[in-house]
């Protein structure tokens, strides 16, 4: 009986431990992964980004595509934009839409390979750009601010010439603005900050 309530004690007692230290830990953490880790990633797996921005480039209609919803663009008398989402009855088949659930489970398995936990987008400002995010994040800056930050890559047919930094590393989140970091030709690291 002794024994049984000392595991129980000691069982009780890790648990507790465990928990502390993960807070503690986790008021310590940074919401993105540094540069040399991305960078890392990036050449390890540059045979994937680049199937994954060929498929993105077939894929002309795509706006977004993350692991819970696909927004396409459409010009047709259907509709202007079709959204699909994850376990919701598609409006049209694949064939008519353009897209295929197929496509979407392929698209999910690489982003899973490339720890890309956003999927990827283009934005209006930048439409042959594909952007493919790593981690989003949303930290409080005091008791009445918030900041949304962004980390990831991108491919652009064109060179990108504006905000090119040699480092993602200790972006101010003050303001706005988006930084880029060469990696090859076509591919750069990103970031964004966003005060909300």
């Amino acid at each position: 009986m002794i024994k049984v309530k000392i595991t129980y004690l000691f069982v009780v007692l890790l648990t507790f431990t465990m928990g502390v230290g993960s807070v503690v830990l986790s008021s310590f953490s940074v919401p993105h992964a540094a540069d040399s880790v991305l960078i890392r990633n990036f050449y390890d797996h540059e045979a994937d980004f680049n199937t994954l921005a060929k498929m993105a480039n077939e894929d002309s209609s795509l706006r977004t595509i993350t692991s819970s919803y696909v927004w396409l663009e459409k010009n047709d008398d259907w509709a202007h934009s079709i959204v699909l989402h994850e376990n919701v009855a598609w409006p049209r088949s694949g064939s008519e839409i353009g897209f295929t659930n197929q496509r979407w489970i392929e698209y999910r398995g690489i982003f899973r390979e490339l720890s890309l936990e956003s999927g990827m987008r283009r934005k209006r400002a930048m439409l042959e750009a594909i952007y493919f995010t790593s981690t989003i994040d949303i930290s409080k800056i005091d008791d009445s601010k918030a900041a949304m930050t962004e980390k990831g890559y991108v491919y652009s047919p064109e060179k990108i010439d504006n905000s090119l930094a040699g480092s993602l590393v200790g972006i101010d989140i003050d303001r706005p603005r988006i930084l880029y970091e060469k990696l090859t030709d076509n591919w750069y690291l990103w970031s964004v900050s966003k005060p909300e």
